[in-house]
């Protein structure tokens, strides 16, 4: 977890679980030690998961830009089933948040670990507070990117029904959106 807050440290702070306060290492020693390396590829490919930042409850950026003013932080979480306690962690923000951006990928969309995540964690019925972002659009033909955004309308039609229980696809339209992010590079 990664959380953007506003400030003007240059170093990166790291909440570890039992510590009052946070360790803080410079940007490049932050890249050093939390970059994913070669032998942590093999661990998962060989185990399955890899935990070495077990005893990291997140890492606290502090930036000037105004996005961040008033209090707002940005929370970046791994994906989903990655590893039980990231999942843990990223749990337990979502519960104190007060809108969440869920990621999905037009490539692979609306796996059974999302769906189980939407329905058990963010909940069931009219979801206000959510947005979707489907990333990669453009990595599938255009017949395909249609198919897919009728699909995904279609399965995530519970939580966007008005009080009447119809669907409300102008509340549909202002949460769900279909982006390339490379492309918008």
């Amino acid at each position: 977890i990664t959380v953007l807050v506003k400030g003007t440290r240059q170093t990166v702070a790291i909440w570890e679980t039992g510590k009052a306060e946070p360790r803080r290492l410079t940007w490049e020693d932050f890249v050093a030690e939390f970059q994913l390396n070669r032998r942590d590829q093999e661990t998962i490919q060989e185990q399955g998961t890899l935990d070495r930042f077990a005893n990291v409850e997140y890492a606290e950026i502090e930036t000037s830009h105004a996005l961040c003013a008033q209090g707002v932080k940005l929370i970046d979480s791994p994906g989903l089933g990655e590893h039980v306690s990231r999942t843990r962690v990223a749990t337990s923000f979502l519960k104190r948040s007060q809108a969440v951006i869920m990621v999905l990928n037009a490539t692979r969309i609306l796996t059974r670990d999302e769906r189980t995540f939407i329905d058990s964690t963010l909940g069931e019925g009219r979801l206000a507070h959510v947005f979707f972002v489907v990333n990669r659009i453009n990595q599938v033909d255009a017949n395909s990117a249609r198919e897919i955004q009728a699909w995904l309308e279609i399965q995530l039609e519970p939580h966007f029904l008005s009080n009447e229980g119809t669907f409300d696809r102008d509340f549909y339209r202002r949460r769900v959106f279909f982006v390339n992010a490379r492309g918008a590079l």
